[in-house]
Parts: C-alpha cells; sequence; structure tokens
C-alpha cells in the first residue's frame, strides 16, 4: 500500500518523462521521507491524512509492548480488521513489528531501496487491475452496491474470488508454477487471507475506504485528483529549494526533517556533541569518585582491623563491635566495587558509540575534501604557499616578497624559497 502511494506522488513526474531510475528515486523519497517528500510511512503511523481511516483511536491498553511510543499522545491507534481480516487479533501502532524500523529497514539494518519500491508497487497495480474485475462484477450496473449489501460484504466477495483465481497465493502464479498448482474453492479460504495489495485495495480502491482514489488505481482516470502543469513546475521548483536549503536531496533521518536548514542541522550536531562529551565527563568523575570512596573504606578497614588486633580476647563486647564494623565495612567495599563496574561499561558504551544527530549530519553532508599533494613519502599534506625570502648582499636586512614581485637590481639579490 505504502509503495503504490510513493507511485501515484510521482506520477505527475513521470508524466513529465522522469526515466526509470528516478522514478525509483522518487520512491525512496516518499517513502522513507526528504527535505521536500513527506514520508507515507510516517503518515501512516500517525494515522495523518488519507490512513485516518485505517485506524481506530482507542485508550492505551496496561504493559503493551511500545506504549513508551504512545505515551505523548495518550492513546493508540488500532488497525480496522478490514485490513488485517483476523477476528482474534489486534494490531497497533507501535506494537512489534508495526514500527517505523520495521517497516523501512530490511533485516534491521538497510533502507528499503527504491528499486524494491518500485517493484512492488508495480506488483500491486497487477493484482489491483484483478481485484477491480471482481469487483466490477459484484457491483451493479451504475457501480452500486447490490441492496442490502455492505463494505464487509464486497470485500469477502472480492477476497474470496482472488483466492480462487491466485490459487491460495499472495500473487498470481504464472506458467508451469500456475499449472502445478492445485486449484482451490472458495471455501477453503483462510480467514486471514488477503493478496499483495489488498490494503491498498481497500484504502485506495473503488470503494476506498479513505475517501481518496487514486489514479495509478483508477481504470479511466475519473475521481482521481488531478494537478495542471504549472502546480506541478511550482511543486518541483519547492522540492529542488527545499533540498537546496538542505544541502542534499537524499535520505534524510527523523532528526532532520523539512524546515530545517543546514545551519540550524549543524548546531544540532555540534550540541549533541557537547551534550555526549559533557556525559563522558560526568561519567568519568563519577568513576572517580567510586575510586576515591574505594580508597577511604579501605582505609577505614585497616584502621578497624589495627584497632581490633589491640582489643583483648575477653572483651567480648568490644570484640562484637569490631567484628559488626568490619562486616559493614566490606559490605560497602562491594557496593562500591559494583558501581564502578556499572561506571565503567557505562563509559565504555558511551564512549563507542557516536551521537545519533553527529551520525545524521554526516549521512546526509557527507565528508569534504580539501586540495591536497603527494607527499614523497606517499601520504597526502596540505598545500602550503611558497614564500620567497630575498636577501640582498650589500648588507643583513631582508625582506619578504611575493614570487611574482620584481627587483630592478637582480644581480644583488639572493632568492630563497621557504615553506611557511
Amino acid at each position: 500500500m505504502l509503495a503504490v502511494q510513493c507511485r501515484e506522488l510521482c506520477m505527475a513526474k513521470m508524466a513529465k518523462g522522469a526515466d526509470e531510475e528516478n522514478q525509483k528515486q522518487m520512491h525512496y523519497k516518499s517513502f522513507h521521507g526528504s527535505e521536500s517528500h513527506t514520508s507515507v510511512v510516517d503518515l501512516l503511523l500517525k494515522a495523518n491524512g488519507p490512513y485516518l481511516a485505517a485506524f481506530d483511536k482507542v485508550p492505551i491498553e496496561n504493559n503493551r509492548a511500545g506504549n513508551e511510543a504512545r505515551a505523548t499522545d495518550g492513546y493508540m491507534f488500532e488497525l480496522r480488521e478490514y485490513l488485517h481480516c483476523d477476528p482474534n487479533a489486534r494490531h497497533a501502532v507501535h506494537d512489534p513489528g508495526f514500527t517505523r524500523e520495521a517497516i523501512c529497514l530490511q533485516k534491521g539494518e538497510e533502507p528499503v531501496s527504491g528499486r524494491i519500491l518500485y517493484d512492488k508497487a508495480l506488483k500491486v497495480i497487477a493484482n489491483y487491475k484483478h481485484a477491480l474485475k471482481h469487483y466490477n462484477s459484484w457491483a451493479d450496473e451504475k457501480h452500486n452496491d447490490p441492496s442490502g449489501q455492505k463494505l464487509e460484504d464486497m470485500l469477502d466477495y472480492v477476497r474470496r474470488k482472488m483466492f480462487v483465481e491466485f490459487k491460495g497465493c499472495k500473487d498470481k502464479p504464472t506458467g508451469k508454477a500456475y499449472r502445478n498448482k492445485a486449484a482451490v474453492e472458495e471455501d477453503d479460504m483462510p480467514v486471514r487471507y488477503v493478496w499483495n495489495g489488498y490494503f491498498a485495495f481497500v484504502m485506495f480502491g473503488p470503494r476506498p475506504l479513505s475517501a481518496h482514489p487514486m489514479g495509478c488505481l483508477s481504470k479511466d482516470g475519473k475521481g482521481a485528483k488531478k494537478m495542471s502543469r504549472k502546480a506541478c513546475r511550482d511543486e518541483e521548483a519547492k522540492e529542488k529549494e527545499a533540498e537546496r536549503n538542505a544541502g542534499t536531496g537524499g535520505y534524510i533521518p527523523d532528526d532532520y526533517r523539512r524546515g530545517v536548514s543546514l545551519a540550524n542541522k549543524t548546531q544540532v550536531a555540534q550540541l549533541a556533541r557537547s551534550e555526549h562529551a559533557d556525559h563522558a565527563r560526568n561519567l568519568r568523575e563519577l568513576l572517580a569518585s567510586a575510586s576515591q570512596d574505594i580508597r577511604d573504606v579501605l582505609d577505614e578497614l585497616r584502621l578497624c582491623n589495627e584497632q581490633h588486633r589491640d582489643v583483648s580476647e575477653s572483651n567480648v563486647a568490644e570484640q562484637e563491635t569490631f567484628s559488626a564494623w568490619r562486616k559493614d565495612l566490606i559490605k560497602d567495599l562491594k557496593t562500591i566495587r559494583e558501581k564502578k563496574r556499572q561506571y565503567e561499561k557505562a563509559l565504555n558504551d558511551h564512549t563507542a558509540k557516536r551521537p545519533r544527530q553527529i551520525e545524521n549530519l554526516y549521512m546526509q553532508v557527507g565528508t569534504f575534501s580539501t586540495s591536497t599533494e603527494e607527499s614523497t613519502e606517499g601520504t597526502t599534506t596540505p598545500r602550503r604557499p611558497v614564500t620567497e625570502v630575498h636577501t640582498r648582499n650589500s648588507d643583513d636586512a631582508s625582506r619578504l616578497t611575493s614570487n611574482n614581485d620584481n627587483d630592478e637590481n637582480d644581480d644583488e639579490v639572493e632568492v630563497v624559497s621557504v615553506q611557511v
């Protein structure tokens, strides 16, 4: 569904002749978000725009996974049963598997590529044509619902027809795979069966739950929002300006969204670096304090042992007092040592991890190159200006001149090149 909306967002540019590679880049930006593109994933997870109709707003359940992300809202968005088709399940935003990281990252590492999004969108559109055919066979001549039928009835009808046509698969098998696949009946359909593109069919299809039909899913283009050529040019100009202000047109992490200049982002990264250094300094101070506490306890323990030795064995009361004192000191020593180990681990973890804002700034801006020259050892060294020192033979006076300076008395001047 999200891949299809990415395709819908770049339809205008496709009409202006964008090649396949540019289309893939547009899919990538629209999906992940950039300075000039609002992320469709963020729209979904925040239930904004056309995705508002996909969720029911319900109270937060105690001890539910993801509640820390819902705390600021005070409620959670639960996916409607129309979309997941499982009457025994409840799916809410920020549940495990329903987060931005789970949707946007492949195997939890790399962002989903534009090529994958592009291919998925084409596959969904191809499947949509089969679903639209079954919808037309269900609707009456005026494409209205048959008498007494509701949206649930239409979706169930189309799902069963798609289940039979696709032989229980999420995509229609082709060639030998289709011939070898056993036929299925409508009654064999699992309760949770959906095909690839079912979300798009429900949200943006002929009976759009979002009330927002898409041009790329429209059979004849009717009912879909269209933009004039002037509006397309104006929007493209705004996108390019936003990308120039951001310093790049690539992927923009969550920390850097629309309306923030590159200078402000640099300030944010510098602030994050300062906070990172301050926290490291605080951990070092705590570590030093713990080390001092250990030394103090050891000194006190040494004093206790010395005084304990001077106590007569016949004095049972004092013997018990010193024994209890010694046990307390040993207990305190173990506690402080444990804290010291925790501070050491926290400091090691903190120093090994660079602030996310700095990483995001490097991801967006990249590295800067400077003019260099190869040294005799094969390493690069900065270019340094050559300044000539002119010394007259007649006296000890000297002066500095540039390479282009001319002296009328060249025979009286000794020129020495000095690296500065």
